[in-house]
This record gives C-alpha cells, sequence and structure tokens, in this order.
C-alpha cells in the first residue's frame, strides 16, 4: 500500500531517495488544451458574501466558507444555495475567519487571524471549542493566513507575515513547524498530500513541500507559477494551484503533466470536492465563488 502511494505521488521519487531540497521539475511547460474535464457551471453567492477567503468541502459535498468581509461561516449546499451562517456566540464570536478545513473527524476548523486561533464546529456550525488564544499567548504568530489538517487530525498554519509554518499542539500552542530561516517567503496557503506531505505555496512564484516531520522535500512551479495564491490536491493526487496574476488555475499532475486553465476573473483560495467532482474558487473582485466541473 505504502509502496503504492509513494510511486502515484509527485514526490515519490524524493521520498524514496531522500532527496531534501531537491528542485522538481515535472515535466513541460503548460499547453493550452486541457488533457482533464473541466467545465464552468457558475457562481455562487453573490447575494450573501462579502469577501470570501477561505474554502472548504464535507464528505457530502457541501461547501464552506470563510467571509471575512461578514465576520461569518456560511454554508452552501452542493447545488450552491445558502443552507446555514453562524458569526459565533458570545466570547466565541469570530473577529476575521480568513480559513476553514473540515477534519477527519467530522468537525469544521476555523482559522481567525484577530483572535489568532483555531475555532472547532460541528458540521451544523455549532461551536465546540476553540485552541489557540490572545496573541501575548502566542507572540510568534501575527498574520495567520492559511489552515489545513493532516490525516492524523494535525492543524498546520501558515503566517505570510513570519514567513512560517506552525503547528497547533494539543495544549493550543503554535509551535514552528518548519524553522529554517529564508525557505518559506511571504506564504499564502496549505494543502496536505498523499503520505501527509505539506504543500505550501509562497510569494516567490512556487509550491514548496515539507514530509511529515516538517523537513523540506523539494520545490516545484518556478518559471510557471507567477503568484500563487491557493492550492488544493484532488484524489487523483493531482495538485491544483490558483494564481492570480495570471489569472489561472494550474493542475500539476502525477502523470508529469502541467494543465492551465484560463479564468475570467482574478482567483483566490481553492477547494476540490471529490463526492461531486467539483472544483470551487474564490473571485475576489466579484465577491462570489466560482464552481467548475472537474474531470478526476
Amino acid at each position: 500500500m505504502l509502496s503504492k502511494l509513494l510511486k502515484s505521488s509527485l514526490f515519490g521519487v524524493l521520498l524514496l531517495f531522500g532527496c531534501a531540497g531537491t528542485n522538481l521539475r515535472v515535466g513541460p511547460p503548460p499547453r493550452p488544451g486541457a488533457q482533464v474535464g473541466w467545465e464552468f457551471l457558475g457562481f455562487i453567492g453573490e447575494e450573501h458574501l462579502k469577501r470570501p477567503l477561505g474554502l472548504t468541502t464535507d464528505p457530502w459535498g457541501n461547501l464552506y466558507v470563510a467571509d471575512g468581509g461578514d465576520y461569518r461561516i456560511k454554508k452552501f449546499n452542493p447545488e450552491g444555495v445558502l443552507i446555514g451562517e453562524t458569526e459565533g456566540w458570545g466570547e466565541e464570536k469570530l473577529f476575521h475567519p480568513v480559513d476553514l478545513s473540515f477534519g477527519w473527524d467530522l468537525k469544521l476548523y476555523v482559522l481567525d487571524d484577530l483572535h489568532l486561533e483555531v475555532q472547532a464546529l460541528d458540521k451544523d456550525l455549532g461551536f465546540l471549542f476553540s485552541l489557540g488564544g490572545e496573541p501575548t499567548e502566542n507572540p510568534r504568530l501575527s498574520f495567520p493566513s492559511g489552515l489545513a489538517l493532516d490525516g492524523s487530525g494535525r492543524i498546520f498554519v501558515i503566517d505570510s507575515h513570519q514567513d512560517g509554518l506552525f503547528l497547533l499542539s494539543s495544549n493550543g500552542e503554535f509551535k514552528q513547524f518548519h524553522s529554517t530561516p529564508h525557505v518559506l517567503l511571504k506564504p499564502t496557503d496549505v494543502a496536505i498530500g498523499p503520505g501527509s506531505q505539506i504543500w505550501v505555496t509562497d510569494g516567490t512564484g512556487r509550491l514548496l513541500a515539507f514530509d511529515r516531520f516538517g523537513t523540506l522535500i523539494g520545490t516545484m512551479g518556478e518559471g510557471t507559477l507567477a503568484e500563487p495564491v491557493g492550492v488544493a490536491i484532488d484524489e487523483d493526487n493531482g495538485i491544483w494551484v490558483a494564481d492570480r496574476s495570471h489569472h489561472s488555475i494550474f493542475l500539476f499532475s502525477h502523470r508529469g503533466s502541467i494543465e492551465r486553465f484560463p479564468l475570467t476573473f482574478s482567483p483566490g483560495k481553492l477547494e476540490i470536492s471529490s463526492v461531486i467532482r467539483a472544483l470551487w474558487v474564490v473571485d475576489q473582485s466579484e465577491a462570489k465563488v466560482a464552481k467548475y466541473k472537474i474531470g478526476l
């Protein structure tokens, strides 16, 4: 099983040979023709969203949006109909949600960059508990912008001001996970891949991968990406990256190819629902979310 997983991953060779820091080359430059299915299905949220930032989906295909402009989490069904929202309750009121991730434990984890904490909600947006705390309790964290959970429930947070990748410990402390200086530069998003690789987009037009222990495995995307702002991984181990400058989505396939899908808007973060074979991507200029049918 492990051998199959490694071979199907873009980083299989690196994992087998331990080539930390290797600069990956994954095939030819982007080609204009798509090799996977890609169909625009429309926009959602025009009447309900003010400043969508982070996206995630649950096992039933529902979409959750962190709306930083409305200080709320909003839940849409697979067809894009708003079916729930919350701004928190009492002392647990959300200040500025920027990202979120649906965990293996069927809990929704929300990153609040003003509280500097992660809140856990149930699938119906009911508050469960929070981890983290005030800035004085987490002096290393200043501007967290991305959140992801691995298969064992570990919570990873990136901080674009600190150029850091942090692990949120069980007692609510943000600890530096990758400590080598000047490796991450203005990170923007984080996702977990097969074999628990941790993928981070940064401001230099790269994808960086770390192993589950925080060691840099390699980088990818130089010469192709310009301003990557979002990353998501599909069930076929394809890595989808939203590039703001190129107004495009790039797909780095495990087969070694790179495909480019031009957009008519400036993208933000993106999310893939394998259940309904859909890709959701934030339209940053119009405060809405685009839905695409993709052939996984």
